[in-house]
């Protein structure tokens, strides 16, 4: 059920809408999109929820036509997640920790009150924080059980986040909640000069189910109307060599560079190698050389295994955009297994191609919903998918 929120998260009436397209992903913030006569258009909507959903959508942009049909309006916006983007990293920050909790070191980086503080401090203008009402994480939540990740200065938060929960097989949710109460001074004194509503950013961990045993999309299962299979490893690049340039000598494996100035300086190198990602059915391993950016430590001797593994790290984060790419896109059916009941975005399922005798298990990374009237339509996008055995199945 689609439900509508003024500014103050005030339910309104229903609205008659024509269609809702409302598209979930696993790792980047979703978005949504409703179109409606315009006469049915409501301006006081300012958030849209859809029932057995965690998402907010906030509504962003508003299109008005006039056809020889009628005069209509789409409404359309991010959801809640993609708010966090506008909060950029102040600084940067390796972390290699076994607890995964210090990702909450994250959110005392990308919080508002610190971007806050230094503007107040730094300069000789007030600047508001990214968002008023602030961000922060669940603490009873279940985050990963290690956190190794490089934090760069100027990213986006969410972007940031999404990357570091993949890691582990992770996303987010951002829950508005109340703001804190007792914020510091300065927040308060924000939030008294911005009359707008205040809502606190909650951040909400979520790790799919491994249902590859339970959960089956196939012909022969009778939930798909269309199945989509594309493979292609035209970006493969299976080799990445991680070059560093430290600030004194007497790393383990070092060279000897010169720079412009004719001063000797020492370089190591580290390489992340994944020989199952390069071009099917050939003798080709490419290689691509990246530059390192190993930040927040001294490049001395005494660091050197921390600062190898962040090398190795970023050239895992390298090799994902040189991944090959297996797609698979299912148009569901609500027929043997059910969406949000059976399944859902994040989990593992298993898709069945009986016409090639191939079976596959894959994470489901987006979740494309139309609504229209008393009907949903469910398209499926799954994520890399590992070739399982095949076994034909009498059902």
């Amino acid at each position: 059920m689609i439900r509508f929120f003024d500014k103050f998260m005030n339910r309104l009436e229903d609205l008659d809408f024509i269609e809702v397209a409302w598209n979930r992903k696993w790792t980047e913030a979703g978005d949504f999109s409703v179109r409606l006569a315009a006469q049915d258009w409501n301006q006081h909507v300012k958030f849209v929820k859809n029932t057995g959903r965690p998402e907010t959508g906030i509504v962003q942009k508003t299109v008005y036509e006039v056809t020889a049909q009628g005069t209509f309006a789409t409404i359309s916006g991010f959801f809640a997640e993609k708010a966090l983007d506008g909060v950029a990293l102040h600084s940067d920050e390796n972390v290699n920790e076994k607890d995964g909790t210090v990702i909450f070191g994250l959110f005392a980086n990308i919080n508002t009150s610190a971007l806050g503080q230094y503007s107040r401090t730094g300069g000789s203008h007030e600047i508001p924080p990214s968002i008023v009402g602030q961000v922060w994480g669940d603490y009873d939540a279940k985050w990963m059980p290690e956190l190794v990740y490089s934090f760069k200065a100027g990213t986006g938060a969410a972007t940031t986040l999404y990357d570091a929960c993949a890691l582990y097989g992770m996303s987010f949710n951002v829950e508005l909640a109340p703001p804190y109460k007792n914020n510091v001074d300065w927040v308060e004194e924000w939030m008294r000069k911005i009359e707008e509503p205040h809502f606190l950013y909650k951040v909400k961990p979520t790790s799919g189910r491994d249902l590859r045993a339970n959960v089956f999309f196939g012909t022969g299962w009778g939930d798909v109307s269309k199945i989509e299979y594309v493979y292609d490893d035209s970006a493969v690049i299976p080799i990445i060599e991680i070059r560093q340039t430290m600030d004194e000598t007497g790393f383990q494996n070092e060279e000897y560079i010169t720079d412009e100035r004719g001063n000797t300086k020492s370089m190591i190198r580290e390489f992340y190698i994944d020989e199952n990602n390069r071009p099917k059915d050939l003798d080709l391993y490419p290689k691509k050389i990246i530059q390192g950016s190993v930040s927040g430590i001294e490049l001395k001797v005494a660091n050197e295994s921390v600062i190898r593994e962040q090398m190795r790290n970023q050239g895992k984060l390298e090799m994902l955009n040189h991944w090959r790419q297996e797609i698979i896109n299912v148009d569901v059916l609500q027929n043997t297994f059910y969406y949000l009941e059976n399944y859902n975005l994040g989990d593992i399922c298993t898709i069945v191609l009986d016409d090639i005798e191939q079976m596959f298990a894959a994470r489901i990374v987006e979740v494309k919903e139309v609504h229209r009237k008393n009907a949903i339509e469910v398209q499926l996008v799954m994520g890399t998918p590992y070739k399982q055995k095949y076994v034909a199945l009498n059902i």
